[in-house]
């Protein structure tokens, strides 16, 4: 989590103003995994395609 999300009045504040618009956050609850290592990403426990297949 962003450290500014603690206090976010200050921040939503200035996005708003630079942005003109006030920001809304979306929380996706999907669980991804890269390892480089192994060159393999996962999501959910579940191993991705390389995109060379």
């Amino acid at each position: 989590m962003a450290a500014w999300m603690c206090r976010p009045e200050p921040k939503i504040a200035e996005l708003t103003e630079r942005f003109g618009t006030r920001p809304r956050l979306t929380w996706y609850d999907t669980h991804v995994t890269v390892d480089n290592v192994k060159g393999e990403t996962r999501v959910n426990r579940s191993a991705l395609p390389s995109a060379a297949e």
